[in-house]
């Protein structure tokens, strides 16, 4: 028999939502970027690169998110500082999950993780 509740918590992937629930757009400006990491079993920091956290605005309603794409575009923080115009991102929300990772007083903090990203060519 499968728990669905223990010691009264549930996994945050039984919330999880598409992101296209939340914003009808599918192109997010990009405002910063972070690289992620992989970690050993020591939990020491390798060199490697498994992704990015990017911070995006959306354009309908200038809305912050950060979201987690793995390293599938070749974007640099400082690209993304030095540019003189803005860098849009096309992102599949529907395909987008967002999930709760931290629950108080009545909101929740959310993890978005997107299974790809493109750079939109002008």
């Amino acid at each position: 028999m499968l728990r669905q509740i223990d010691n009264n918590e549930v996994q945050s992937v039984k919330f999880s939502k598409p992101l296209s629930d939340f914003t009808s757009s599918t192109e997010f400006i990009v405002k910063g970027l972070k690289e992620n990491f992989r970690y050993d079993n020591q939990n020491k920091r390798t060199d490697e690169c498994i992704g990015f956290t990017l911070r995006c605005i959306d354009p309908d309603n200038y809305d912050v998110l950060n979201i987690k794409i793995p390293k599938c575009i070749s974007l640099t923080s400082e690209e993304v500082n030095k540019s003189d115009k803005e860098i849009y991102l096309i992102i599949p929300t529907d395909e987008t999950i967002v999930y709760p990772w931290k629950v108080e007083y009545g909101k929740a903090q959310v993890t978005i993780e997107a299974p790809t990203a493109s750079i939109v060519k002008e």
